[in-house]
């Protein structure tokens, strides 16, 4: 667990996190571009938050959830995975 400070429905640790929650159109104190957590993606521009997205699309219009995207960043999410697996390998024998 940690601080962070929201963005719409996304929470990012990025900058000095002070709790805040920010909404469309307020500026924020952290760099232009697109930040990605699990609930969303935000976009920064001009040190505005200027939208928010809660999937992404390829460029061939599929929907991308986002969460897998950030797995491999967040190798602990692997390593629960693996437990988990086991653990339902046990309980099958």
């Amino acid at each position: 667990m940690g601080v962070f400070d929201y963005y719409g429905s996304a929470q990012l640790k990025i900058g000095h996190v002070s709790l805040h929650a920010y909404k469309v159109g307020d500026e924020v104190p952290i760099p232009d571009g697109i930040y990605l957590d699990t609930a969303a993606a935000v976009v920064i521009k001009g040190g505005k938050f200027v939208a928010e997205f809660p999937h992404l699309t390829s460029k061939w219009g599929h929907k991308m959830e986002i969460a897998p995207l950030l797995e491999p960043i967040h190798p602990i999410l692997n390593v629960i995975k693996d437990l988990e697996a086991e653990r339902e390998d046990k309980e099958e024998d």
